[in-house]
């Protein structure tokens, strides 16, 4: 059974979700086992969400037929361009300090 574009995002994100958050509590307990900060462990984790999303977005740079097929396609483009904003602003806010 092969997977589908559309099962990688249905699936994946929650599973990258679960999967890096499960990591990073496993590399956290390692260095220091009495504190696990939950603010970052749901940053970490949601930025491993994005992982499937960010390869189906590769995987449609090359192959852009595949695009229409997507359902919800917009959500996951504005949410990039949000990021790509961010990093705009963050960059630019720490390149001009003095």
């Amino acid at each position: 059974m092969a997977f589908a574009l559309e099962d990688l995002i249905r699936i994946g994100s929650p599973f990258a979700f679960i999967v890096v958050g499960l990591a990073y509590c496993v590399l956290k307990i390692k260095e220091n086992p009495k504190r696990i900060d939950l603010a970052e462990l749901i940053v970490v984790s949601i930025a491993g969400s994005a992982l499937p999303v960010g390869l189906m977005f590769f995987y449609c740079a090359f192959n852009p037929n595949r695009i229409n097929v997507l359902s919800d396609v917009g959500i996951y483009f504005s949410i990039a361009g949000v990021v790509l904003i961010y990093i705009a602003i963050a960059t630019f806010i720490e390149k001009t300090k003095h």
